[in-house]
């Protein structure tokens, strides 16, 4: 079954991943923030200057100079035997990653991990349908330079292509993103591959007050497990925070018990919390490396810019001064390509052909959207939030199924809502071309 709705990660660029808020945890693909498609390569950010004191010219760990002007790390990105890298540009400049163009097969690809052999490799969109994961090349991460704490973890194919994919803190040994921790500070916060605290789960005690954690189903062996991550929604936006807490250690025949929506703690089989973990305490935000955010400059597109060290910076998503929001690469409506914003893509409507959105939390921003998959790649719709309302919605609860009245609750069953107002013309939207 489809979700309802998933928040679309708001971090790094060309792919970094602040877990989207319907996810229970990571599954450790290179996935990208600043792209619309679900696939691409990740990016992260820290505070360090790159060393060098007063008069001195800041070094890498090499030894070598720090390059006069900063090098963004998330737009690196080199071309192989067959793959080549695909670099969207808009009109002040700004660069986004995208993924590899494919020239064996003449496909646009991202690298995305393939559970069926436990390996990344460069795979089209899912509407392309049934892949055969040889017939794609494969990726591997390997580590990059590191300077002062902060290491680069890039994603190398065999045809020697190469991309960033994100950064290692160094010292926890885990790999990081720029995101508000607990302090509502940006820092450099382990997200990828840590596994979700929902309060919906296994707990280890009958009051169904200490959480336990679930080991993600995907574990990339370049990663450290050690934490699990509770997202906070910051009121009145579209921001979130993250709660960060050490994961204890994982026993057999522990006591557990679930906990569901409702208010009853209930004991369960030891067997149903197999692999699962009780969490220790909160991890204190100020250990994790701060990433103050760079200027961003006046043109209408921003890059989230963060230093990490030696004249490096990562691009930690795009905001669209003009509509005031955060934006992602990606088809509009017309196909053309467009930074469009960056929010939760819904899946229920008020019409019976399933065209206009609706939402049945209030939207963060003023905007909804959804992606129209009767193209594919999908192209996303972006509509203005219009007036609240109560009635029956409708959905379509797969790719290509026909839609039908959502009766999750009963046939007859109503939702309150916000209706979508007026569609955004893609001429709206900032527009990039391919490099």
């Amino acid at each position: 079954m489809r979700r309802l709705t998933c928040w679309v990660p708001l971090v790094a660029a060309s792919a970094l991943a602040l877990i989207s808020a319907c996810s229970s945890a990571d599954d450790g693909s290179a996935g990208a923030s600043d792209v619309l498609d679900p696939g691409a390569t990740p990016g992260a950010g820290s505070t360090d200057s790159g060393g060098g004191g007063a008069g001195q010219t800041p070094r890498d760990d090499a030894g070598r100079d720090a390059p006069s002007s900063p090098v963004n790390l998330s737009t690196q990105a080199t071309a192989g035997t067959r793959l080549r890298p695909r670099i969207a540009k808009a009109a002040d400049g700004t660069r986004v990653f995208l993924g590899f163009r494919d020239t064996l097969r003449n496909e646009d690809c991202t690298v995305q991990y393939v559970a069926t052999e436990k390996a990344l490799r460069c795979i089209p969109h899912r509407c392309a349908g049934t892949v055969t994961p040889s017939a794609h090349v494969r990726f591997q991460r390997e580590p990059g330079a590191i300077v002062e704490a902060l290491g680069a973890v890039e994603l190398v194919g065999e045809d020697g292509s190469r991309a960033f994919d994100t950064l290692k803190d160094e010292q926890k040994g885990v790999h990081c993103e720029p995101a508000k921790a607990s302090d509502s500070v940006t820092r450099c916060v382990p997200l990828r591959g840590q596994p979700r605290l929902t309060g919906h789960v296994y707990h280890s005690d009958a009051a169904c007050a200490n959480e336990m954690a679930s080991r993600p189903t995907v574990v990339d062996e370049s990663n450290t497990l050690a934490y699990a991550v509770r997202t906070m929604r910051i009121a009145s936006s579209c921001d979130v925070y993250y709660d960060v807490h050490a994961l204890g250690p994982e026993g057999p025949n522990q006591a557990c018990f679930y906990k569901g929506p409702g208010p009853a703690c209930t004991a369960v089989n030891v067997e149903q919390c197999n692999g699962y973990r009780p969490i220790a305490g909160q991890v204190v935000a100020s250990s994790f490396i701060a990433m103050p955010e760079a200027a961003a400059g006046a043109a209408r597109l921003r890059p989230r810019l963060h230093a990490a060290g030696a004249g490096r910076v990562v691009q930690a998503g795009l905001v669209d001064s003009v509509k005031a929001v955060a934006c992602q690469v990606g088809a509009a409506a017309d196909g053309s390509l467009r930074c469009l914003p960056a929010m939760r893509t819904e899946t229920l409507f008020t019409d019976v052909a399933c065209t206009k959105p609706a939402a049945t939390s209030p939207p963060c921003a003023p905007f909804l959207a959804y992606d129209d998959e009767s193209t594919c790649p999908p192209r996303r719709r972006v509509f203005a939030a219009g007036a609240t309302g109560s009635g029956p919605l409708y959905w379509r609860p797969s790719v290509g199924d026909a839609c039908v009245r959502y009766t999750v609750g009963g046939p007859n069953q109503t939702f309150d809502y916000t209706a979508s107002g007026a569609e955004l013309a893609p001429s709206e939207l900032e527009s990039l071309t391919l490099e």
